[in-house]
């Protein structure tokens, strides 16, 4: 007896949970098999593929992708020049246990024999057990990968793929980012399209929290952001069958000024009672964040609009306006504005 254990894949306990709870795992387990070995190495980065990877492979004859996904999912997209294997009816028997060594080998007779493998599905989950099988059932020869992002990693950085589906479209019309949030506008039309989604990730790959993403068709609102940070969204649109027809990212960052200073443009900080006058202000870096707050010293010889920066005079005296940035309240400027009849 053997036991299948795919910890040294994904260092994740999510994905190990999953895998865990797959009946298929736990049937193979309980039931004698000859002529199967194996062992756990310790080198993990020996049989994970990244995007790179991939990338570096698509369109290489030494390579083979085996694509274990749906129906619905295979339609919507794939990697080019993938083969398919149904999962769960071509992977696994109809009670979740592994096929014979001669049904697999009938199963892949089509996949060159002397080919890199890469598996992949949705998640990297249902592709592990596709490198199990050419790796411990079937002995394959040469390499033999699982792309652990798999679909959901390869659609979203936007790859080159093949479809059976009529595309969508989404345009975007503005990135807007805030103290600790963002808003993005866009319009979509999609031709058989039936869903969408928004999901937000981190620099470091993490999912931001759902309840941080609201979104309709017309745009999405995201809160709960780190200023600094580099966030990639991605609207996502479903066939209606659970598959990805097509998925847009946008990339933004918050990034907090480093010094707030008067404009050129700003000539005079010298008024008469009853007038206004615009205070003007640069924020750099150019890319930094604008918002900022107004506020003035002394209300009672002037007003100052917290928004715009428009000064009102209302008597005769000097007043300090303060304009401060709302990522980075320490990033300030302070205009000295004098009153005369």
């Amino acid at each position: 007896m053997f036991i299948f254990d795919l910890r040294y894949f994904f260092a994740a306990s999510d994905i190990l949970c999953a895998i865990a709870a797959n009946s298929a795992l736990a049937a193979e387990a309980a039931q004698p098999k000859t002529g199967v070995t194996y062992t756990s190495v310790d080198n993990v980065s020996a049989y994970r593929a990244s995007l790179q990877d991939v990338l570096g492979a698509t369109n290489n004859p030494e390579y083979a992708f085996i694509d274990v996904r749906t129906q619905a999912e295979w339609d919507a997209g794939r990697v080019p020049g993938a083969m398919q294997f149904l999962y769960p009816s071509d992977i696994v028997n109809a009670d979740g246990t592994f096929k014979t060594v001669e049904e697999y080998k009938e199963l892949f007779k089509n996949v060159p024999p002397d080919a890199k493998i890469i598996t992949y599905c949705r998640a990297g989950i249902r592709s592990s057990s596709s490198h199990f099988i050419f790796k411990d059932i079937l002995g394959w020869p040469n390499q033999v990968l699982v792309y652990e992002g798999s679909w959901n990693n390869y659609s979203w950085a936007g790859a080159p793929y093949e479809t059976d589906l009529r595309p969508i479209s989404i345009h975007i019309k503005s990135v807007t980012v805030g103290n600790n949030q963002a808003d993005i506008n866009y319009d979509t039309k999609s031709v058989n399209g039936e869903g969408y989604a928004v999901y937000v990730l981190n620099d470091t790959g993490k999912f931001e929290a759902y309840s941080n993403v609201d979104y309709d068709s017309k745009g999405a609102h995201i809160k709960g952001l780190t200023n600094g940070k580099k966030y990639y969204a991605y609207i996502q649109y479903n066939d209606g069958n659970g598959g990805i027809s097509q998925s847009y990212a946008v990339n933004f960052q918050i990034i907090p000024p480093t010094s707030i200073t008067m404009s050129a443009a700003q000539t005079s900080l010298n008024m008469k009672v009853g007038a206004k006058l615009q205070l003007r202000i640069t924020v750099s870096p150019d890319n930094a964040d604008p918002s900022v707050t107004w506020s003035s010293s002394n209300p009672a010889v002037a007003t100052v609009d917290p928004v715009t920066g428009q000064v009102t005079a209302l008597k005769t005296g000097s007043v300090r306006i303060t304009v401060k940035s709302n990522i980075d309240p320490a990033v300030s400027y302070m205009f000295l504005v004098m009153i005369n009849t």
